[in-house]
């Protein structure tokens, strides 16, 4: 199109200007942020009143555009008629937001916008709550504030907000009170000890949570009192499919004071090999969790013989190494004592790890170490008595006697604490059962041998 003077004139699509080209090369692009003015206003009179109302024009433009596309993320929810005036019915008379949309099919997001839209906040929606009622349900019987909730058809937030109102005092979260760790370096390398070998530790909310398994009472009753004075202990039944039995799991949520017991390193603390009898606490910890003591009669020429062994197995080599600078004055052997890839156990699983093992047999070495060191497990403690004794010259016919009493004391406790375990899981099932709806898809699964 070609203007009187022979210049030619294009339109610009947006605001319907023209603008004069004497040069027919391509034009380029102008982008938003660029001023749309005319750079020769002497050729153009009236440029000057253009340039406003084109920057309001895109201006308008910008803010249709941000408005379509906000328009194009939303999924308005429609609500006939009938289903709006039920729910505003259902919130006057108390009900919560999932009551509602339960009720009448509905997600509860199209109750909350569809209430907001139209102005029905939860003040004008629900009066307050009486302060003696709150107090008697709360304080005398009490009741949670979930079940004060659903005791008055009241939304959980809105008891809440007249708890604090009437500045009502709330009883603290935990069931169970966690007590901080006394300071006792000798208790503390103990369980940093314990844990390095038969423990579990990991960040539950603002505590730290112990666990551990077993299939001997003792080791129970060694983890209720190492832990038992500081939070609740819980003791569980669990059946292992993979290996075929009982077992009992323990598992208690301390307080903070214990993060000494969550990094698990291949190397002992410096401040506990500083000090020889926190050294020995540590090892005997260990020891109690990894270690054994066994107590064997051999038939020689002159007769029969007892040989004591003192050894801790673990796939750890590095740890183990550790522990035998702490007790090197009592002559220890580390070797290997089991490839990976063995079959081992009853049930003839495969180890994925070496097992190495560290072991004590000097008789004079034994006999020293037996007297300072700090065990408390109590079956190794039994066998410690009797290769003390051993060590020290006792009559072989009645030491093996007494050691096959504790042998069969052991086996018989084993037993009697997996069937034990049977027998709980089998109650709670039935119990669960009874007590589930049928079909539930919350009903518990509870692990059961085939």
């Amino acid at each position: 199109m070609m203007d009187e003077d022979g210049s030619y004139m294009r339109a610009t699509p947006k605001h319907g200007i023209r603008v004069p080209v004497t040069d027919t090369s391509p034009v380029p692009v102008v982008e938003p942020s660029i001023s749309l003015v005319p750079s020769d206003t002497e050729s153009h009179p009236g440029s000057e009143e253009a340039a406003p109302s084109l920057k309001a024009e895109l201006e308008r433009l910008q803010t249709s555009v941000r408005a379509i596309s906000r328009m194009k993320n939303r999924h308005p929810i429609r609500i006939s008629d009938k289903k709006g005036y039920a729910i505003i019915n259902l919130r006057k008379s108390g009900l919560s937001y999932p009551k509602i949309a339960r009720e009448l099919g509905i997600r509860v997001g199209g109750v909350r916008s569809f209430l907001r839209r139209r102005g029905l906040t939860s003040k004008q929606r629900i009066g307050p709550i009486a302060e003696e009622t709150l107090k008697e349900l709360y304080c005398v019987q009490g009741l949670s504030m979930g079940k004060i909730a659903e005791r008055l058809g009241l939304p959980h937030t809105n008891v809440e907000y007249w708890m604090g109102k009437f500045r009502i005092a709330r009883r603290p979260l935990r069931k169970y009170v966690r007590n901080p760790f006394s300071g006792d370096d000798y208790e503390k390398a103990y369980m940093i000890g314990f844990r390095q070998g038969d423990l579990h530790a990991k960040r539950e909310g603002l505590g730290v949570r112990i666990s551990g398994s077993t299939t001997h009472p003792a080791q129970i009753s060694l983890f209720r009192a190492l832990f038992e004075k500081y939070g609740h202990v819980y003791v569980g039944p669990v059946y292992n499919r993979k290996h075929q039995k009982y077992f009992w799991q323990m598992v208690v949520v301390l307080d903070d004071s214990f993060s000494f017991l969550m990094p698990k390193s291949s190397r002992i603390p410096s401040w506990i090999k500083r000090n020889l009898k926190t050294a020995l606490y540590f090892a005997a910890g260990f020891f109690d969790a990894e270690g054994s003591i066994s107590v064997t009669f051999r038939n020689r020429r002159k007769g029969m013989v007892m040989e004591v062994a003192m050894m801790i197995s673990n796939s750890d080599r590095q740890l183990l190494e550790e522990v035998a600078s702490i007790l090197r004055r009592y002559k220890p052997h580390i070797y290997l004592s089991q490839r990976e890839g063995t079959r081992t156990g009853p049930n003839k699983t495969y180890l994925n790890q070496d097992q190495w093992q560290l072991a004590i047999y000097r008789r004079a070495a034994q006999e020293r170490l037996l007297d300072v060191f700090p065990i408390k497990h109590q079956e190794k403690v039994e066998k410690a008595k009797i290769a003390r004794e051993v060590l020290k010259g006792c009559d072989c016919s009645e030491a093996s006697a007494r050691i096959e009493r504790l042998w069969q004391n052991i086996d018989n406790e084993v037993t009697e604490l997996a069937q034990r375990a049977c027998e709980e899981i089998e109650r709670r099932r039935i119990n669960a059962t009874h007590h589930t709806r049928a079909g539930s898809r919350y009903s518990p699964k509870i692990s059961l041998p085939t």
